[in-house]
């Protein structure tokens, strides 16, 4: 009989490692993004000034950081999105598991803060704590998990609407949300949930319309070169003519929202080509089974809130704040790979526990829930 480590290895084994290894990217780019706006809070850097017009060049380059959230967060829905266009149902135990995960992470966190009598927390982060998910401590997991639950409806609209159709609703959204809103930001009521939604519609296009464009390697690096370009070279441009023009100012931070045309682009690109890397590497894919951990551990809200400012306050200190730009960069990998130890102890140790404990708790729910729907359905 093969153990469950010996099912967990060959299960690693043979998963596409080229878009595991871009995951990993995406959470890398993410932690430099979220490393950035430790920056912004307490003003422990008051000579920086994020997501408006600078003359400094330090904080044009973390401007730039700043939109490395933005194209991992897109990294990794086209990469999940790739895998669910092809479901038919959601694993609810797997959506339930998730969120044992989340709670039992952000309660270790606040029982460790409480443990060293940390007197700036205050209630309201402890209500937080307490309700990771239903208070978008991490807004990224509320929103997949909303959308997980959701996608088999979203996928059964898709595979009934024509070729013609999808296109339709593909180059609406995106001309919507992706090109007019990029313009001006508070048109046609956008939110993250109708961005990524937008995202999912043209994966689903080039998944099921665009083999040859999706296979052809040369013209999505083209695209993608092309793209990147545009992104950091319209930023700069946009920057300098801010510092030109009061106009510009106000539309800077566009730049760094869920809604650029041009991360579209290279979160589609970036992901037919590392699909491509026909490879396996157990590494490389056990790393990436830890995103969800690593993404709550080095972004909890009482840790980001209190503890990263000041550690990268320090480490800039120490190493000269001149170069603060190579050193979030630095503070970012070592948050990434601290992140990724704590994340594999917990997996490895109480997350086994937690998932039995989860998997319990939602056969009990779901046995209440059908005996209660059971009823309910008899009423006339």
């Amino acid at each position: 009989m093969k153990t469950e480590k010996s099912l967990t290895d060959r299960r690693y084994l043979y998963r596409n490692s080229g878009i595991e290894l871009l995951k990993i990217i995406a959470i890398i780019l993410i932690a430099v993004n979220h490393t950035t706006q430790s920056i912004q809070i307490g003003n422990l850097f008051p000579f920086l000034k994020l997501q408006v017009i600078s003359a400094d060049v330090n904080s044009l380059f973390l401007n730039m950081f700043r939109t490395f959230g933005m194209i991992g967060n897109l990294l990794f829905f086209a990469c999940s999105s790739w895998f669910l266009l092809d479901s038919k149902k959601s694993n609810k135990q797997k959506v339930f598991s998730m969120i044992f995960d989340i709670w039992t992470v952000s309660f270790i966190f606040l029982l460790a803060f409480i443990a060293f009598d940390r007197k700036d927390v205050t209630s309201v982060d402890v209500f937080k704590s307490l309700l990771p998910t239903t208070n978008s401590n991490n807004w990224y997991l509320t929103f997949y998990i909303l959308f997980y639950l959701a996608h088999p409806y979203i996928n059964y609209a898709i595979y009934k609407m024509s070729k013609a159709q999808l296109l339709r609703i593909t180059l609406v959204t995106v001309a919507l949300y992706h090109v007019l809103h990029f313009v001006i930001a508070g048109w046609f009521f956008g939110g993250n949930v109708l961005y990524m939604t937008t995202l999912y519609f043209v994966m689903a296009y080039v998944k099921l319309y665009m083999n040859s464009f999706s296979e052809n390697k040369r013209l999505n690096l083209i695209l993608l070169l092309l793209s990147l370009s545009a992104h950091f070279l319209g930023m700069s441009l946009h920057n300098f003519l801010g510092l030109k023009y009061q106009f510009f100012n106000h539309l800077f931070a566009h730049w760094i929202k869920n809604y650029s045309p041009f991360v579209i682009v290279i979160a589609i690109t970036s992901f037919n080509l590392f699909r491509q890397l026909k490879f396996t590497n157990k590494f490389i894919n056990y790393l990436s089974s830890l995103s969800l951990l690593i993404y709550i551990i080095h972004e909890n809200i009482l840790f980001r809130q209190y503890c990263r400012p000041l550690l990268l306050k320090r480490f800039a200190d120490v190493c000269g704040t001149e170069y603060i730009v190579p050193e979030v960069v630095i503070f970012a990998f070592a948050l990434f790979i601290a992140s990724a130890i704590l994340a594999c102890f917990y997996k490895e140790l109480p997350g086994k526990l937690v998932k039995r404990i989860s998997a319990a708790t939602f056969s009990l729910i779901r046995k209440l829930y059908l005996q209660a729907e059971k009823k309910l359905l008899t009423l006339k």
